[in-house]
């Protein structure tokens, strides 16, 4: 991930800086500035893939009950930069009608919540009678 924006930033460096030195037209420079471009497009499938993989893992963490909180959390986090990026890409009524503000804050609830009675992380934890003192 961090070299995938690291690539978009750098061509905006080399851009620039053929810019400066007068190459821009020149065929060595139009070859690397291509290279940079398709780097870029590039990236976003590869971003998107990245969210959908971690939406399913999350998902499949707080329907199964396992690291309730850290999941909670995350989905929630993931979920907000969505909200923002679609906020920013259509206007608030998309994301307002697609409910991805309030999907965000029922998974940072839930990261509040903490375990329920039947989840994994409350069978995962130590009985609170069985400190192992005899």
């Amino acid at each position: 991930m961090i070299g995938g924006a690291l690539a978009m930033s750098s061509t905006a460096i080399v851009i620039r800086q053929l810019g400066e030195q007068a190459e821009l037209n020149r065929t060595h420079s139009r070859i690397a500035i291509g290279i940079l471009l398709f780097q870029d497009l590039a990236f976003v499938p590869l971003l998107a893939w990245t969210a959908t993989v971690a939406e399913t893992i999350l998902g499949a963490a707080l329907l199964g009950g396992v690291y309730t909180r850290a999941a909670g959390f995350a989905s929630g986090v993931l979920l907000s930069l969505f909200a923002i990026g679609m906020t920013i890409g259509t206007g608030v009524k998309p994301a307002l009608d697609a409910s991805v503000f309030s999907a965000a804050a029922g998974a940072f609830g839930l990261a509040l919540l903490g375990p329920d009675p039947w989840s994994v992380d409350r069978l995962r934890a130590k009985p609170s009678g069985s400190d192992g003192a005899a």
